[in-house]
């Protein structure tokens, strides 16, 4: 059963809190550099609309707003940063934890589960939701809910 989407429109601008912090849009120049990994890449051999790429959700206390200026990272030094954990035929496994259960010393968490558009109505989808997208995501690997939460 599909439903339609009712979110409205997606932005590309950055969030107030980048915005407040002094983060600044990469260039044209800069996304074509990271999406192509080439730093002579001219725009018209590049098949994607460069408007496309959506600035990052800056949240208060995440990295880029603590120092907006700190260098940025292309995927090829993400990925060769040597920290990754491989998957071999002895490491495929992705284990699920289901989130822990709210009880009362903690009861005000169970508003973070609701939109704002109809409180009280839990938005969240069940874990095994969550672990079936997982299965078709990393359908080279097993996906096993854990039974502790």
């Amino acid at each position: 059963m599909s439903t339609v989407c009712e979110h409205s429109p997606l932005t590309f601008s950055s969030s107030p809190t980048a915005i407040a912090s002094g983060y600044r849009p990469y260039s044209n120049r800069q996304l074509l550099t990271v999406a192509t990994g080439c730093t002579r890449t001219t725009s018209d051999v590049f098949t994607h609309d460069l408007n496309a790429f959506p600035a990052p959700l800056v949240l208060p206390g995440d990295d880029i707003e603590g120092d907006p200026t700190y260098p940025s990272q292309s995927f090829r030094e993400w990925l060769d940063l040597g920290v990754r954990n491989h998957v071999t035929s002895g490491r495929n496994v992705l284990y699920v934890a289901a989130a822990p259960d709210i009880d009362s010393k903690v009861e005000h968490m169970q508003d973070w589960q609701c939109s704002d558009t109809e409180p009280n109505t839990p938005t969240v989808p069940g874990v095994e939701s969550i672990v079936a997208y997982l299965r078709a995501f990393y359908h080279v690997m097993e996906v096993e809910l854990l039974q502790q939460r």
